[in-house]
């Protein structure tokens, strides 16, 4: 199995996170248009955004593994 490289995991989970949050900062006036959850104008509490950034490093390892050319990683047959 192949060293993990810490580096690029922490990397693209920033860069998920901070694409993310761009995103709804960007078109957040446009959904607030067609949603009423994002009408209520709240900011999330602080455990939901450690969740977020859980969630963005899951699928940052997760993509990690599936490209290091092992050929066990994501379910391919040996």
């Amino acid at each position: 199995m192949p060293e993990v490289n810490l580096l690029a995991v922490v990397v693209a989970t920033i860069a998920a996170f901070v694409s993310g949050a761009t995103y709804y900062a960007v078109l957040g006036g446009q959904l607030a248009k067609v949603s009423n959850a994002a009408t209520a104008g709240e900011q999330p509490p602080p455990w939901k955004l450690a969740v977020e950034v859980l969630r963005c490093l899951t699928i940052a390892a997760v993509v990690w593994r599936c490209g290091s050319g092992s050929r066990s990683s994501c379910g391919r047959a040996p």
